[in-house]
């Protein structure tokens, strides 16, 4: 609640209207547009903010994904020339669960 300092003196009436006369003013007016703008341009901020870092994100996916796939590729490629001589490699590896289901689809 706004104070106005008001005194006993003044009545319930004039504090009103003093308040009434404020809220009104372009003071009251200029705060009340300065914050709007603050916010406005901090949302702006924040969206900018998220659009680049969705952009960095997307961006390190393609690549991980590329290097998985690469590598994934190439001990596929080293295993059909080296057959069951060559390790498996857990991360490479679909597990029982993953193959039964890979069936159904």
């Amino acid at each position: 609640m706004i104070q106005f300092g008001c005194s006993v003196s003044l009545t319930r009436t004039m504090c009103a209207a003093l308040r009434a006369i404020y809220l009104c003013s372009a003071e009251f007016q200029h705060h009340v547009s300065a914050l709007a703008e603050a916010f406005t341009e901090m949302l702006s901020d924040l969206d900018s903010e998220q659009r680049a870092m969705l952009k960095l994100w997307k961006k390190r996916r393609k690549q991980l994904d590329r290097a998985v796939i690469g590598t994934a590729s190439l001990y596929g490629d080293l295993q059909g020339l080296m057959g069951h001589t060559l390790p498996d490699i857990r991360h490479l590896s679909l597990t029982p669960s993953e193959i039964s289901h890979e069936s159904l689809l």
